[in-house]
């Protein structure tokens, strides 16, 4: 009975252990409406997210961000230039990734990061399904060049 009742403990702090596990890294590929998007993501000891966004419109024009990312509570967040007097010069990206859904990544508005872009490209919104997984980072965040032309299957 007590070692039963040890059993039920171990497995039940196991349980609780599994739930709290830090997120793994992952990279995310799709396609939507003749668009490619590429996402790819991995935890850093110190909290912080290194990632990379790849979107590819269906006219061949590309935007992107590679970086680290800051927590921010529920979420990461990407700035890169914010003291730019353009605003096209200027870029913030809010990243978030939740247990069962996949990646989400919005661009500010008015910190878009447009100046990275080709015409008529934007980060906008992207909810990468769950389904756009493809596995594990292994050197999709090594490179920035190597990430935008070579990485994702799909």
């Amino acid at each position: 009975m007590i070692l039963a009742f040890a059993c039920l403990i171990g497995a039940l702090l196991s349980f609780g252990q599994a739930s709290a596990a830090p997120l793994h890294s992952g990279v995310y590929c799709f396609r939507d409406r003749g668009s490619l998007r590429i996402f790819a993501e991995r935890v850093l000891p110190d909290g912080s997210l290194a990632f990379g966004i790849s979107i590819w419109s269906k006219a061949g024009n590309h935007i992107g961000a590679f970086g680290v990312a800051q927590r921010r509570s529920n979420s990461w967040e990407y700035t890169q230039y914010v003291d730019a007097p353009s605003a096209a010069d200027r870029c913030r990206i809010t990243i978030s990734l939740r247990k069962n859904v996949g990646p989400r990544l919005a661009a500010d508005p008015k910190e878009n990061c447009e100046s990275s872009a080709g015409r008529h490209t934007e980060i906008g919104t992207v909810q990468f399904p769950r389904n756009a997984y493809e596995g594990s980072v292994t050197r999709e965040l090594d490179d920035p060049e190597v990430f935008f032309n070579k990485a994702g299957k799909c």
